[in-house]
């Protein structure tokens, strides 16, 4: 109960949140940032990354996507699913979720919005759908094996199967 009544303390006083509004949505991750990382502690510094004072590099754009997939897997019990499942589970999830980050990371403080991570989401999806879905099978709940995987941490980082860069 103590743990409730912190996070109530960190919501912003006469801040009003609208369903959709980007502003809104900024709002929201940096709640969830200062209850899940600073006053509960139950989330790693990288698990919600704070604000940029830079553009985002490929590498933690790549990230963002992998830990939101981790993140909506996390909510079954993943080491117990079928591979079967885990790959609907991902799929219906890939299908919509690269127009969501808004209300998962801070904005790009170039483009003052979270369009960076949506385009790297819509091209690493469409090029490389088939190896997360594995990567995620064979890996299970590892969520950095999957990083390590899908996206790689060399100074060719933001390199794909497919060979893209953004």
């Amino acid at each position: 109960m103590e743990a409730v009544k912190k996070e109530y303390l960190q919501w912003p006083l006469k801040k009003k949140v609208d369903r959709g509004n980007h502003k809104s949505q900024q709002l929201l991750v940096q709640v969830k940032r200062k209850v899940c990382v600073e006053t509960l502690g139950v989330c790693g510094d990288s698990d919600i990354p704070g604000p940029l004072d830079r553009r985002r590099t490929p590498c933690e754009t790549c990230d963002v996507i992998v830990k939101s997939l981790a993140g909506h897997l996390a909510r079954y019990e993943n080491q117990d699913i079928s591979d079967y499942r885990r790959e609907g589970l991902l799929e219906e999830k890939m299908a919509t979720f690269c127009k969501e980050f808004d209300k998962e990371a801070f904005d790009d403080p170039g483009l003052k919005s979270t369009a960076d991570i949506m385009v790297y989401c819509t091209e690493l999806v469409r090029l490389s759908a088939e190896d997360i879905k594995s990567s995620f099978n064979r890996h299970k709940s590892d969520t950095g094996a999957v990083l390590r995987d899908v996206c790689p941490r060399n100074n060719k980082c933001g390199l794909f199967p497919g060979h893209f860069e953004l």
